[in-house]
């Protein structure tokens, strides 16, 4: 009998729970202990989560937002060359169908929109392209839509050699630098190249569209430094780490 009487304490105390007094015996605790979490543990456990969190989660999205940077420039790059390469089969030589033409829309009698520069582009390279839409920027520029939802424009006034690749919707893209003309945006959803088949300088590989590094001293440091205060040679600096976001990059693409 006073072995059973311990035995009871004993389970009373491991299980956190009684027996009445005509109680004579006791299932096998994992029938009938039941463990729980005080409401103080479960809110302190998610304190910590929640810091976990906020801590980890910024990191996580730009990692993300990153990746998906780097994959659109990728395609992008190889897309755009690619046309250029299949316009040659047809056209001959780039030099020779090459012309720096003004890309400003000016409206015709009928209404139409229309530039000497997208005349050109159409010709020679955006029929080799799956282009859905053309529309016209904020500066009178042809923006060229593509189906994955990606887009590009003339960056420039008065010539068809700067482009500007946009990663995200172009509207939003704007918005972290206001306009078009203030390039704020670029290094973050907005990304130089340039097409200029009959100018050669160093990080200029072939003669085709090429992240944009005019007068680069083909060093990291300036890469760095000019995508940091101006954004221009960001993409170049993109490329440069193998068409992969660097660690330290000064700018938080989307």
């Amino acid at each position: 009998m006073q072995h059973h009487n311990n035995r009871l304490t004993l389970l009373k105390r491991k299980c956190a729970f009684t027996l009445s007094e005509y109680d004579t015996h006791a299932d096998p605790p994992n029938k009938q202990c039941k463990y729980a979490f005080t409401l103080a543990e479960v809110l302190i456990t998610l304190g910590i989560i929640g810091v976990v969190a906020a801590i980890t989660l910024p990191s996580v999205i730009q990692n993300y937002r990153n990746h998906s940077v780097e994959a659109k420039l990728k395609k992008f790059y190889s897309t755009i060359n690619q046309a250029v390469v299949r316009s040659t089969a047809d056209n001959g030589d780039v030099t020779i169908w090459w012309q720096d033409l003004d890309s400003t829309l000016q409206s015709g009698d009928d209404g139409k929109l229309s530039s000497p520069g997208l005349e050109w582009f159409n010709t020679y390279i955006g029929k080799y392209m799956n282009i859905v839409e053309v529309r016209k920027t904020s500066l009178d520029r042809p923006l060229f839509m593509l189906a994955d939802g990606t887009s590009f424009a003339f960056l420039n006034p008065g010539t068809t050699r700067d482009y500007v690749f946009f990663t995200m919707d172009y509207d939003d893209c704007l918005k972290f630098g206001n306009s078009l003309e203030s390039r704020e945006y670029l290094g973050v959803c907005g990304f130089a190249f340039i097409f200029n088949p009959t100018f050669t300088a160093s990080g200029h590989k072939n003669k085709y569209f090429e992240p944009y590094a005019h007068n680069w001293d083909g060093t990291e440091t300036q890469l760095q430094n000019k995508c940091e205060r101006t954004g221009a040679f960001c993409t170049k600096l993109i490329q440069y780490n193998g068409w992969k976001i660097p660690k330290n990059y000064p700018r938080k693409p989307r």
